[in-house]
């Protein structure tokens, strides 16, 4: 089947072509649309780190560092730009570190990120709706032009969307035990979300509480990967930042004291507190506002057990005397890790589209349970006229609704994908930016 050629956990194939479109968009799009950030928490602070520049090297190659950077600041770690540095010390090393060579080998350790976001995402959804819905949550995700402009970059925003998917993969699977491995790699991801963007760590406070109140064994086991996981990993980072930077900072904390206590981020432009919900009609699901009430549909009929995609891996009805750790599942975590981002965000004065990031990517989820959802809608009118006495081969009226709803379905599944990519190959070919 059609569904079947498109599943990632079929093999690597899936997976590397997967890889290959998001770094050929990125090759590509990444000229439509310039955002500061992409360099200033990215490629330039690779080349600082490729480079060697300090103020004990004058001679090293000089990168242009923003205030976040600067002593006394020292907002950002320098874990991210670490890791798209990589690639470079070898083609340092054989003398191949040409400008094109280097910008695309940042570009290329940042889709590794990307696509290890896609891959959890699938895994997620296929877990929690079906199949087919983790196929068009992957489709969705690649023709957004909101993943696009902001996931495709290289900075924390990224990072901080591709990770969430990571941890709710293993919040659905993690037991009350200690060091399951679940809950230890649910850890990890939770703290290198944090390391890189220390805000992110707001929306997943709630989901340990919601773990612990529908199960308090699980309240030691999470103690205990803090104490085990988080504590080194934030240690570790510590110590590379500090040799970065010359002396001992903490900047996740200079972070949030800086942005949220000093109020410093206000003079880079404050808006309204409705600023978010004016354009999340238009940003999340990107279909306007039918997204939604289908991710309200999605969060209560997972809390009742009655997701029930027509592939499988859903519950046919409300499922009664399970233990209070098989019930995590049908908790409303995204639900709430969506609303816990969204108020706290809002409550900020200043404002920017990319920071609610990994709440439109949510909303792929949704629309592609929404896609799914008119399919099987189709199957259900049609199973209503074969109880109905028409027969599928013979009757003109059953050959003729199975005609006119599959198209329908079709164009609006196509119209949902050309809505979200708003035209931007077409606007890039006429405007011929990439030169």
């Amino acid at each position: 089947m059609f569904w079947d050629s498109l599943d990632l956990e079929r093999g690597w194939s899936g997976i590397i072509k997967l890889f290959l479109i998001r770094l050929a968009f990125t090759m590509s799009q990444v000229h439509l649309k310039k955002h500061p950030d992409e360099i200033q928490q990215g490629k330039e602070i690779a080349y600082k780190i490729l480079y060697e520049q300090s103020d004990q090297n004058i001679n090293g190659i000089q990168s242009f560092s923003t205030w976040e950077w600067w002593k006394g600041y020292n907002l950002r770690t320098f874990l991210y730009p670490l890791w798209l540095s990589l690639p470079g010390h070898l083609l340092k090393l054989l003398n191949l570190d040409t400008n094109l060579l280097l910008v695309n080998s940042i570009y290329f350790m940042h889709c590794l990120l990307w696509v290890l976001g896609d891959y959890y995402c699938f895994i997620f959804v296929r877990q929690l709706l079906g199949k087919r819905e983790a196929i068009a949550a992957a489709i969705l995700s690649v023709t957004s032009e909101h993943v696009n402009d902001y996931v495709l970059r290289t900075s924390a925003n990224g990072v901080e969307g591709n990770l969430m998917f990571v941890v709710f993969y293993y919040y659905l699977n993690m037991k009350p035990k200690i060091f399951d491995k679940n809950l230890s790699l649910l850890t990890l991801a939770v703290t290198l979300s944090f390391a890189v963007r220390s805000s992110s760590i707001v929306g997943y406070v709630p989901l340990a509480l919601v773990a612990i109140i529908k199960d308090p064994r699980f309240l030691v086991p999470i103690m205990v990967a803090g104490l085990t996981i988080a504590v080194p990993t934030v240690l570790l980072n510590l110590a590379s930042d500090a040799y970065f930077y010359g002396y001992w900072t903490v900047p996740q904390y200079n972070f949030v004291y800086v942005n949220v206590v000093m109020g410093i981020s206000k003079f880079f432009g404050e808006m309204p507190w409705y600023y978010y919900i004016e354009h999340i009609y238009n940003e999340f699901c990107e279909i306007e506002s039918y997204g939604i009430p289908i991710f309200f549909l999605l969060s209560v009929r997972q809390v009742h057990g009655t997701l029930t995609p027509a592939s499988g891996n859903g519950w046919t009805k409300k499922v009664t005397g399970e233990t209070p750790a098989h019930k995590l599942i049908r908790s409303p975590f995204i639900l709430i890790f969506f609303f816990t981002n969204f108020i706290i965000l809002s409550a900020l004065a200043h404002k920017e589209l990319r920071f609610i990031t990994c709440c439109v990517q949510i909303g792929n989820i949704a629309a592609a349970y929404m896609i799914t959802w008119c399919f099987d809608v189709r199957s259900v009118i049609l199973a209503m006229l074969k109880n109905a006495g028409l027969k599928p081969r013979k009757s003109k009226r059953y050959r003729c609704a199975r005609w006119i709803t599959g198209w329908m379905v079709k164009f609006f599944a196509l119209f949902v994908v050309v809505k979200q990519e708003r035209g931007r190959l077409v606007r890039w070919m006429l405007n011929n930016r990439y030169k």
